[in-house]
């Protein structure tokens, strides 16, 4: 188990600008962590978010991927991804359904109108390890806390 925070404070606003909390378990075959975020975003709105993310080894070779990004100001999913993986002794592939919130801002953080619809996407990718990879790369070490890409060829 581990337990993670992070506070910013701003001596001149007295006033904290943002702060992160997090739990997590972590062991070879699994990892589940459990996140809280709230920051000032711009003068204008404040952000608070909650995140569950997971990868599961169900067997030597098979494993389930898995994030969940909520923003709790305006209950809506931000990002969310499900996936799986599989590896043989000299390849792995990656199939991943991600779902995200396509928003653009303007220069004082207010969202453009017209935006804010949801864009989804499967990723595949092809791992010859230790070589290369092929098709759309999805960084799971990003997006799920303590999460070793294990067919990376930078990491062996």
């Amino acid at each position: 188990w581990r337990l993670t925070g992070d506070l910013e404070y701003n001596e001149s606003a007295k006033r904290t600008e943002s702060g992160i909390v997090g739990i997590q378990y972590l062991t070879p075959e699994l990892i589940i962590n459990l996140r809280h975020r709230t920051s000032r975003y711009s003068q204008a709105e404040n952000i608070e978010q909650s995140e569950l993310s997971f990868a599961r080894q169900v067997a030597d070779n098979f494993a389930i991927i898995g994030r969940w990004k909520q923003d709790l100001q305006k209950d809506r999913t931000i990002d969310s991804f499900i996936g799986l993986e599989y590896e043989d002794c000299c390849w792995a592939v990656r199939l991943v359904y991600r779902r995200y919130l396509n928003i653009r801002l303007d220069s004082t953080g207010f969202a453009v109108p017209g935006t804010g619809e949801y864009n989804s996407s499967i990723f595949f990718e092809f791992i010859l390890k230790g070589l290369t990879n092929l098709g759309r790369r999805l960084d799971v070490e990003r997006d799920i806390y303590g999460y070793q890409d294990r067919f990376d060829p930078k990491q062996n």
